[in-house]
């Protein structure tokens, strides 16, 4: 049996090319039960998030193994092999594991520190645990990977100054505009990362912040956790409030754009 890792991450593709690849709701457990399929596959587990895919696998035969899980991402997400390839890094052995623990850690992420994908590989073993996708290997290594990760970050200065992609993003509306107090913040999504930007914003000084959702409940009920007034949104009103919007944080999980380009070409 031999560990392998074949995946994408910002490091190798475009963001149109990890979009693509993204996988939304139970996407995950579909995937993970489609390799374990393959015929030299005997464990999988998929960890996705917005910046990387990868599959972490234990297999039988390293090359037939690492070729029936490119022919299946190809296949599944409709992308020919040809412009999936150059994208594409595989590990084997050693660096494989070496990969997970780095990636744990946060010594992967585009912001150096981050803590948020630490959870997410959480999920991604408890997903393949609930599929029954892995066995005594990468069960093993998912443990002591998510246990590096924590000490890392309670024994290390990583997480000193860290900081998520959310709160980069909220610096960089800081930077560019001198002060958020004023400014018209909107914040599409309700979720975790919908979360962190609004707490970001309202460290920041933004005092205008709106709350735009799929689910109305929802967003009200992500709102009523602030001291300060946000103002909710439902998603048929999207186009309005991007309209007059000063800023637009976008934080929802999709496979479709939210917004194209003939939808803000009218604004001004």
């Amino acid at each position: 049996m031999y560990i392998a890792v074949v995946g994408l991450s910002h490091r190798t593709a475009p963001v149109e090319l990890r979009e693509r690849l993204s996988l939304v709701h139970n996407q995950s457990t579909e995937v993970t039960h489609g390799l374990l399929a393959c015929a030299h596959i005997q464990e999988v587990a998929v960890l996705s998030t917005c910046n990387r895919l990868e599959v972490y696998a234990v297999v039988s035969d390293i090359e037939d193994g690492v070729r029936e899980i490119i022919h299946y991402l190809a296949k599944v997400k409709q992308i020919a092999l040809a412009d999936l390839q150059p994208h594409l890094f595989t590990l084997l052995h050693a660096d494989a594991v070496m990969h997970l623990f780095r990636v744990s850690a946060g010594l992967d992420s585009m912001i150096l520190g981050e803590g948020q994908i630490l959870a997410q590989v959480k999920v991604s073993y408890q997903n393949a645990q609930q599929g029954q996708t892995v066995g005594r290997i990468l069960n093993e290594l998912f443990k002591v990977a998510i246990t590096a990760g924590k000490r890392v970050r309670t024994e290390t200065d990583i997480g000193t100054g860290a900081v998520s992609i959310s709160s980069a993003a909220v610096e960089l509306a800081l930077a560019k505009n001198r002060t958020l107090k004023g400014r018209h913040s909107l914040v599409i999504g309700a979720g975790e990362m919908g979360a962190q930007f609004v707490r970001h914003l309202i460290a920041k000084g933004a005092d205008r912040i709106s709350l735009l959702n799929r689910s109305v409940d929802r967003a009200e009920a992500l709102a009523a956790q602030f001291q300060q007034s946000i103002t909710v949104w439902g998603w048929d009103q999207l186009l309005d409030v991007v309209q007059v919007a000063d800023l637009v944080f976008t934080s929802v999980t999709t496979e479709d754009p939210i917004l194209a380009r003939i939808d803000l070409e009218g604004f001004t």
